[in-house]
């Protein structure tokens, strides 16, 4: 259409599909390949982008990550269950959170900072260590 273009790809003898959808504030794109073992998807909009990859190949099939990027803030979130560890990280104008889960190193740490608070805790078991620290303007706890 006048404003819009559509584009698709498909190959059988090499397994890959690739579509492109294009209008004039909105953009998606979608890539499978490889045998079933690769998804990409791309969503681009005036308001954020969010992006998304599976991978599903062999022993690393555990593997998830997406990414949102708003006009004031990103999300970011890995799973992957063959290493055990789960990160998330959502980040805005006035706050950052970060979390990581990690069960191979049994380490778990959670982080929270805003415009006048942080609030950072470490679990570590396999060094028995535990680690929590509370800060605000007024007032810290360690």
């Amino acid at each position: 259409q006048s404003n819009e273009t559509l584009q698709s790809t498909v190959s059988t003898s090499g397994e890959t599909f690739h579509s492109t959808l294009g209008a004039s504030n909105e953009t998606v794109r979608t890539t499978i390949s490889a045998a079933d073992t690769t998804l990409v998807t791309t969503l681009t909009t005036p308001y954020g982008t969010l992006h998304t990859l599976v991978n599903t190949s062999g022993e690393s099939n555990a593997t998830v990550q997406t990414t949102v990027s708003p006009s004031n803030g990103t999300l970011q979130a890995t799973i992957s269950t063959f290493g055990e560890t789960l990160h998330s990280t959502p980040s805005g104008s006035n706050e950052t959170v970060q979390t990581t889960i990690s069960a191979a190193g049994t380490t778990f740490r959670t982080t929270i900072s805003q415009s006048n608070e942080t609030l950072q805790s470490t679990v570590s078991t396999s060094g028995e260590t535990f680690h929590s620290t509370l800060g605000a303007s007024n007032e810290t706890v360690r």
